[in-house]
């Protein structure tokens, strides 16, 4: 026989007990859901450190901007967590690359080493970092760079120019072209450093070439002339005889097209002097084509550190590799 009210007190205890088993569930099931919501934040924000691809992925990519105020290109390629990397720096014409290698560590950042060191990160699509001379280096450098898309791979950059052989010639639309008289063309002080024969017999016309720069820059005395002969197949028949045995030229290939360049350069004590020729046949088989690139160069270590943004009070360090390559587009585009 249970006493009175036994069912009661009995009742009582199975609720606060099940009251108390409801509050250790909850608790419990906030605890699992926290550890979950951290996990998912603690990935997402180590996904956001790695390039899209993943950690794991592969990846080859060029990234182009500047370090401090020299303009450099890296080109990086991705294996696991193992890096591999050519740093071009840009401020000088078919500089030749260094050769970098690194890996990606836990947190996401990369590190190379070769010509100093790189760390960083991809962010959003930019390469973010500082450079160090040496591992126990003071100084460091930031630099953020793109992805290498160029403009003038567009075909919004150019426009079109007809010329006396019926050839259009390419050129950046912000450019333009002006006929030369024969006694102008070719006439300035660089083109002494290339002599060429101006034979009314075979020169056609003659045009400049003006491809818009940085104002106050590093290159200074940019200049892109054009002459159309005919009559001619080889850029030594325009040439001195002296200077046609003297100096070795090469042969480029741009755009499938053979271009025959003879190249001079005139060092200074503060930079440099430099003269380019290039020479193809038309397409049509009449007519020829000769250009003369000559531009002033400026060692930018004459106005300080270029890649300090504090200590170097220079005027803006051209990317010579962009403006060549500019030329050479123009060259290979009749």
């Amino acid at each position: 026989m249970r006493p009175v009210g036994y069912g009661d007190q009995h009742n009582m205890r199975a609720t606060n007990n099940h009251r108390v088993i409801g509050i250790a569930a909850r608790r419990a099931l906030a605890s699992v859901l926290m550890i979950l919501f951290l996990a998912t934040g603690f990935a997402i924000a180590s996904r956001a450190d790695h390039p899209p691809d993943g950690p794991q992925q592969g990846f080859k990519r060029h990234y182009t901007g500047r370090l401090g105020h020299y303009p450099i290109e890296l080109y990086i390629e991705k294996d696991q967590k193992n890096l591999t990397a050519e740093y071009i720096q840009r401020f000088k014409v078919r500089q030749r690359s260094i050769a970098l290698t690194g890996y990606i560590d836990q947190k996401g950042q990369l590190h190379l080493e070769g010509k100093g060191i790189f760390t960083g990160s991809i962010q959003e699509g930019q390469l973010k970092g500082y450079w160090y001379r040496s591992q126990d280096s003071r100084e460091k450098y930031p630099f953020v760079l793109e992805k290498k898309a160029p403009d003038y791979y567009s075909q919004d950059y150019w426009t079109q120019q007809k010329i006396i052989s019926g050839a259009r010639l390419k050129i950046p639309h912000k450019g333009h072209v002006k006929k030369l008289q024969t006694r102008e063309l070719f006439s300035g002080r660089m083109s002494q450093l290339h002599p060429v024969k101006k034979d009314s017999a075979f020169l056609q016309a003659g045009y400049a070439i003006d491809i818009p720069i940085h104002d106050s820059s590093i290159v200074s005395r940019f200049r892109l002339e054009l002459g159309v002969y005919s009559g001619i197949d080889s850029l030594y028949q325009l040439l001195p005889g002296d200077t046609a045995t003297a100096r070795a030229g090469e042969t480029l290939v741009l755009n499938d097209k053979q271009v025959e360049l003879l190249g001079f350069e005139e060092g200074t004590t503060g930079g440099s002097y430099h003269s380019k020729l290039y020479f193809l046949q038309g397409q049509e088989g009449k007519y020829s084509y000769l250009f003369h690139l000559s531009y002033s160069f400026t060692n930018p270590w004459v106005y300080g550190n270029p890649y300090s943004k504090d200590e170097y009070g220079g005027p803006y360090i051209n990317d010579m590799n962009r403006l060549i390559e500019i030329v050479e587009m123009i060259v290979s585009g009749l």
